[in-house]
């Protein structure tokens, strides 16, 4: 139990695995969880840690009408806190105001620093810290004056999940993206960055800042992904050196909020930062009840730096992505070695129905994918995902 008075906490973002992770940690530890979403069907349905699922506008479409319905859950269930865990975290920031209540969310203006492609290593660059060499592209008059045959990784500057990164050669013609309309060719019609490609080891960290200081902290390695970028298995990782880098970062910014960043580490331990996360991400998976997570996101005072002690897949993730990439014997080796005696973040046999609400949202999200001609993992944000308006 927590040591915390009982609380309500308002998750908003209930299609992520994650923002069931952390309703099953705030239930162990005897508070009380509400969760809103926008989808009909999502992962935290018939859980048994949430007291209340609310559907909810899409904040993407009707931000008013998705912030004004939170404000009536706040009043009517007599909110605590409000934790954003997604892409929702911005238009919450938004509004944060209009709630009524305490809000786990930094500054919007801070946030888009962080969720920019660009100007993240900007900001960085400017404190001298290590960056891959990042360069801004709006036309192809900036593609033709980066210096030629340099291996470059392009993604738009607001993106997630690796989704649109390409790979590409300066001095050589740029890959089709399809454009606004559909037509042939690279799609400028939003900011993309071109970012010198570093050759290493992917790792990945989400942890805990209040007031600049570092109080939760994961880290955890990229080795299965679905897609190009999200992570579907997850193991502690004891580093060091990335705990010190993000404990650096925490205090240059006076952070109060999650904070997540990818990393690749070179083969002589430099750390490359690609780029930042200011929400929640699967790092939560690697918290179990008795780490105090809980605690520290409902601002206990608590004597020590938060770690994780457990470790993770997606299951239904693993099979449907990882294993149709696990090519060679090795790399099926290592598939069934991080299946095997791993725990599903998703099913428990205590708490079985997410489970099933989990293949339900997933039929949602691909049938959504194909009516629109994306993936499911695109569908999966388009109604709250955030792209830099202030």
């Amino acid at each position: 139990m927590s040591a915390c008075r009982p609380q309500t906490v308002l998750l908003t973002g209930g299609r992520a695995p994650a923002t069931l992770e952390l309703a099953r940690l705030f239930h162990a530890a005897g508070h009380r969880v509400v969760v809103a979403e926008s989808l009909p069907h999502h992962v935290c349905q018939g859980s048994l840690a949430v007291a209340r699922n609310v559907q909810v506008p899409a904040p993407n479409p009707d931000r008013a009408g998705f912030l004004a319905a939170l404000a009536a859950i706040v009043r009517d269930e007599r909110v605590d806190l409000v934790l954003p865990t997604c892409e929702e975290l911005f238009h919450v920031a938004a509004g944060r105001d209009q709630l009524g209540c305490a809000v786990f969310a930094p500054p919007l203006p801070q946030l888009r620093r962080l969720h920019s492609k660009l100007q993240f290593i900007r900001d960085l660059a400017a404190r001298g810290v290590a960056v891959p060499e990042t360069w801004e592209l709006r036309s192809p008059a900036d593609w033709a004056a980066l210096p030629a045959g340099r291996p470059v990784v392009l993604k738009p500057v607001f993106s997630r999940f690796g989704l649109d990164l390409l790979r590409a050669t300066t001095g050589q013609p740029l890959p089709a993206t399809g454009g606004a309309a559909g037509a042939a060719g690279f799609d400028f019609s939003r900011p993309w960055v071109a970012q010198a490609f570093v050759a290493g080891r992917a790792l990945c960290t989400w942890s805990v800042a209040r007031g600049g200081e570092l109080r939760a902290h994961a880290a955890y390695d990229a080795a299965f992904t679905a897609g190009p970028g999200a992570s579907v298995s997850f193991q502690p990782l004891d580093h060091p050196g990335l705990a010190a880098w993000v404990r650096d970062f925490a205090r240059a910014e006076a952070y109060t909020g999650q904070l997540a960043f990818d990393f690749i580490e070179g083969a002589d331990g430099t750390l490359w930062p690609l780029e930042c996360n200011p929400r929640a991400t699967s790092g939560v998976h690697l918290f179990a009840p008795g780490d105090g997570l809980d605690r520290v996101l409902l601002g206990e005072a608590t004597p020590a730096l938060a770690t994780p002690s457990a470790s993770a897949v997606l299951g239904l993730a693993m099979w449907l992505y990882a294993l149709p990439e696990a090519r060679t014997p090795e790399r099926l080796a290592s598939w069934v070695g991080r299946m095997a005696g791993t725990r599903d973040a998703v099913f428990r046999w205590d708490d079985p129905l997410p489970a099933l609400s989990q293949v339900a949202a997933f039929g949602d999200l691909w049938w959504a994918g194909q009516r629109a001609g994306t993936s499911a993992i695109a569908a999966s944000t388009r109604d709250i995902q955030w792209d830099g308006d202030l």
